[in-house]
């Protein structure tokens, strides 16, 4: 049996690593597929994104930034058989969710800046055809 994942969790200033490596579980953990919805992805966010397991689909919602589509594009060039689909968001957004399968996370933070500063990720009652549907 594998462990369950906290449905909580807090990093105080500075616990990069912490941030980073349970984010890294969540993102292991997928069975079926991943979405972000973040203002501010990163190339950083694509490195923990090719952790997933062979068969889970990626997609970032993420505003337009010429970096991060670069980014994008090489990342999906090398590795097709792990390509993350983008969704350019219509509007900024103030919160950022990780969805796994089914289960939504809320980030208080960006991927990019988790554990920099007090950050909490706190997994919702929400679907994620809910949150999906407001982005629109």
């Amino acid at each position: 049996l594998e462990p369950k994942q906290p449905q909580e969790q807090l990093f105080q200033n500075g616990c990069v690593f912490d941030a980073w490596t349970y984010v890294s579980s969540l993102i292991t953990s997928a069975k079926q597929e991943i979405i972000l919805v973040d203002n501010y992805a990163h190339e950083s966010v694509l490195a923990l994104f090719a952790k997933r397991a062979d068969g889970v689909t990626a997609t970032i919602h993420t505003r337009y930034t010429m970096k991060f589509t670069t980014d994008l594009s090489k990342f999906n060039e090398q590795y097709p058989d792990k390509a993350v689909k983008y969704i350019q968001l219509s509007q900024k957004n103030h919160d950022r969710f990780l969805i796994i399968d089914s289960q939504v996370y809320l980030l208080g933070n960006s991927l990019k800046d988790m554990g920099h500063t007090l950050t909490a990720v706190i997994l919702t009652g929400f679907t994620p055809e809910e949150v999906i549907s407001k982005l629109k």
